[in-house]
């Protein structure tokens, strides 16, 4: 039997053991709606995560469709471009053509005196050219006029020694390359004014035909004969044989082998450009 002490002790035990289950069974509970609510919490979040990952996926979806269409359309574009391009240099290349052609049978005199026979520039050629060129047979000019604006009285003292260049147009290429090579051997001269003959080129023509003059120069240099065929290409004589250049480098280096060419051989000295 326990003593009255003993059963007190053991009834107090008992109840601070009961009260200790009862705050342990309260924090317990305390801890699992916490522990509750913050997973509620989680699956909440990860359900929103995944609806937002659902959503990317599919915009990332659109998104690649979108890029991929845009690429097959720019590889259209581009080869369309490219196309269009080639297309745009044939045209180019044909109004050049085109161009050349309407100017093939046109020359162009630098050095008539400005105002001479300023009325009838046309039936003075006509007369002028097979006297001096010593051509037998009429030729049949179209037009013939001065180029650009007429100067004005404050400019008139630098067009006399300047004057403008006058066009002149035949009828026949035949007419047009006649007088051309017929002034090529020999100096003309009007009223003590030396007249150059060149062919009507385009600008671009023109401007590819520049490219040589420091070749030129060179040749001339070394008494070589050489000249320009349309419409641009170089040709030198050398060794008994014509040698044709398209680029100014290759030509260049050509000549850098040549000797000086005693005036005395045959086919040495320079010659005209060739129209």
């Amino acid at each position: 039997m326990l003593s009255q002490d003993e059963a007190s002790n053991v009834s107090e035990i008992l109840s601070a053991i009961q009260s200790l289950s009862k705050d342990l069974n309260a924090q317990l509970g305390e801890v699992r709606n916490k522990f509750s609510t913050q997973l509620h919490d989680v699956i909440s979040s990860n359900h929103e995560i995944k609806e937002a990952i659902g959503t990317f996926s599919e915009r990332l979806t659109q998104a690649e469709s979108r890029i991929s269409a845009a690429e097959d359309q720019i590889a259209s574009l581009t080869e369309a471009t490219d196309t269009t391009r080639e297309k745009v240099h044939k045209l180019d290349m044909q109004m050049e053509e085109i161009e050349n052609q309407r100017r093939r049978c046109n020359l162009k005199l630098v050095g008539i005196p400005e105002g001479f026979k300023k009325r009838d520039c046309r039936g003075f050629l006509r007369a002028w050219l097979p006297q001096v060129l010593s051509i037998e047979h009429q030729l049949n000019i179209e037009q013939a006029y001065r180029l650009g604006a007429t100067p004005s009285t404050q400019n008139q003292q630098q067009s006399a020694t300047r004057p403008r260049v006058v066009l002149v147009k035949f009828l026949s290429y035949h007419d047009r390359d006649t007088v051309l090579k017929a002034a090529r051997l020999k100096e003309v001269k009007l009223e003590n004014n030396h007249v150059m003959f060149f062919p009507d080129l385009s600008p671009k023509v023109q401007k590819q035909r520049k490219l040589f003059d420091g070749v030129k120069l060179r040749l001339r240099h070394l008494n070589r004969d050489y000249g320009l065929i349309f419409p641009a290409r170089l040709r030198i004589w050398h060794e008994d044989t014509w040698h044709y250049f398209n680029s100014v480098a290759k030509a260049d280096k050509f000549i850098d082998k040549l000797r000086p060419c005693n005036p005395r051989e045959t086919r040495c000295g320079s010659s005209e450009e060739h129209g």
